[in-house]
């Protein structure tokens, strides 16, 4: 007798599950959610049912709200919403599976994207307490504000998410936020410019691209915009931030290419920010960060190689603040690239209103059986020692190496006794030194680059 109960229990429990399965088949071929002929146990979900959309299939929630326990978007299955999705735990979206919000809202749920979000058409439309893990693409093309409530969006390592045209996210409370790893792009219609209000917590351990003409508002006093040491800013936009903004990251003008970024009313770069300046000596251009306002400035400035020549002396303006700079903390030199053996060293100019770097140049390592070099450095830039190749013929002649800091103060005399001269660095302080060589009635200055 208990053997048969437990076998009705079982039976009973193993219906319920398999009532609770929706599988849409669009029998009807209309793609209404609503329909229950469109369901492969003829009813239409409810809160307690775990949803699957086939690959192919279209379902559209459009004349009332929806409900479901869970959705799985099979392949290259869709959802569209036209109206209120009340979610209880998760939404997947499968790699080519698409989810499309036009004119409705989701209420509650993770939703778990590996495929593509695309939020279109200037209605109202509102996310509550929603978590979205994007690992691939999620779009707002002019679809003016999108509504959240106690909303976390987490945009992963190598996902994207773009603002096209006329959209925005818009905090209804104080309590959502925006996590950046992957690509945050603002981007450009194609019709004309045009502004998205970011109006929540946004931190930035990835990328910010903002496309020319374009701008990113973080308005309100509750606002955070946070590039951290992993986070760069790009682009040749706006930002208007007026906000909090703490910036320990990168902003970079025009990307990899040359061009100028905007920040309005709030600028920040601390001690360990990178300002990333590119120099196209060919075109005469250079990347600028304009700040319309009055602030601070300090932290590091890095130059990728530069291809065409330049001129000793020459300027390049790469910070202009409008109504002037109350601080300039930047190192006093730069160095092109120092990740590799550098040829052009800058002197970094902070002004009333500007920062500027004026170019020098080091001389490079040259191959000694050119009669007008006298020694080389195998390295110029260098971190506890640094080898000197003197021509062979001037070691018999009490040739003697001098030593001397940017200050012009002699540190060091050594005397040449060998093709190779090595100088233990371990005690210099960092930064850049003069290296200076006589013989032959000649004179020759290397600078040589010490750095940790």
């Amino acid at each position: 007798m208990k053997k048969k109960l437990l076998l009705v229990v079982f039976l009973m429990f193993a219906f319920l599950l398999q009532a609770q399965t929706h599988e849409f088949l669009n029998i009807n071929g209309d793609g209404n959610w609503h329909n229950p002929a469109n369901w492969s146990d003829n009813s239409v979900p409810d809160a307690s049912s775990t949803v699957v959309i086939p690959d192919g299939f279209e379902a559209i929630v459009a004349a009332q709200n929806a409900f479901a326990n869970s959705i799985e978007l099979e392949g290259a299955a869709i959802l569209e919403l036209n109206n209120v999705l009340h979610l209880t735990n998760t939404l997947n979206i499968s790699p080519v599976g698409n989810l499309k919000l036009k004119n409705g809202s989701i209420n509650g749920g993770v939703l778990n994207n590996q495929g593509f979000i695309r939020v279109t058409e200037l209605t109202q439309k509102q996310l509550t307490q929603v978590t979205i893990n994007n690992s691939r693409s999620i779009i707002l093309e002019n679809t003016g504000f999108l509504n959240l409530s106690q909303v976390i969006i987490n945009n992963e390592l190598g996902a994207t998410f773009e603002i096209i045209g006329r959209s925005g996210l818009l905090n209804n409370n104080i309590d959502s936020q925006f996590n950046n790893i992957g690509l945050f792009k603002k981007s450009f219609d194609g019709a004309s410019p045009s502004f998205s209000y970011l109006v929540l917590e946004f931190t930035n351990e990835g990328t910010i691209d903002i496309d020319g003409g374009e701008q990113l508002l973080f308005l309100g006093l509750d606002v955070l915009l946070n590039n951290t040491s992993n986070g760069t800013i790009q682009g040749t936009g706006i930002l208007d931030i007026t906000g909090t903004f703490i910036n320990d990251g990168t902003i970079s003008p025009g990307g990899d290419e040359v061009g100028t970024i905007d920040f309005v009313n709030v600028f920040a770069a601390s001690s360990s920010s990178t300002l990333r300046i590119d120099i196209d000596t060919t075109t005469g251009e250079n990347d600028l960060i304009r700040f319309i306002g009055s602030g601070s400035i300090s932290g590091n400035i890095f130059i990728p190689p530069i291809d065409g020549p330049f001129e000793v002396g020459e300027q390049f303006t790469v910070f202009t603040a409008q109504l002037g700079l109350d601080s300039c903390t930047l190192p006093d030199q730069v160095y092109e690239d120092p990740g590799f053996i550098n040829d052009i060293v800058f002197n970094v100019l902070c002004q009333p209103n500007s920062v500027v770097l004026e170019a020098e140049t080091i001389v490079l390592n040259t191959a000694l059986n050119d009669t007008s070099i006298l020694f080389s450095l195998t390295k110029n830039l260098v971190s506890s020692t640094a080898e000197i190749l003197v021509s062979s013929n001037l070691i018999s002649k009490n040739s003697i190496l001098s030593i001397s800091d940017v200050t012009g103060k002699q540190l060091q005399n050594v005397r040449i006794l060998a093709e190779i001269t090595t100088l233990n660095t371990d005690s210099w302080a960092e930064g850049m030194y003069f290296i200076t060589l006589v013989g032959d009635d000649k004179k020759q200055t290397v600078k040589l680059l010490v750095q940790r």
